[in-house]
């Protein structure tokens, strides 16, 4: 049964998502992240999404408060989680002709 993504996910593009327990309650989230940057000059950048963190509830897909603090800016292309043997998750975000960056998940210390 298809379901469509809320609103706040349709934004702009999707490049990518990831399914990883972003707050650390024991259920796994989505994270979908994009942009799209290469149209020509007269159609513009499609730049609204800043990052979207899903969770399917109920047979539906519901945004997650924490969107907010996501701000994953750029023309994103790839989302990769790091697992550290201390225990730190981060999240890798790369972007198309851009630098990429790295985010604490969380830090089990």
């Amino acid at each position: 049964d298809l379901q469509p993504l809320p609103k706040a996910a349709q934004t702009s593009v999707v490049q990518d998502f990831i399914v990883e327990d972003f707050d650390n309650d024991g259920v796994k989230e989505v994270l979908a992240a994009g942009n799209f940057f290469p149209f020509k000059i007269s159609l513009g950048q499609m730049d609204a999404s800043f990052g979207s963190l899903l969770q399917f509830k109920n047979g539906k897909w519901l945004p997650l408060k924490e969107t907010a603090q996501l701000n994953l800016r750029g023309d994103i292309r790839d989302l990769n989680t790091l697992h550290f043997a201390s225990g730190v998750k981060k999240l890798l975000v790369t972007r198309n002709n851009d630098s990429s960056s790295l985010h604490l998940i969380m830090d089990h210390q």
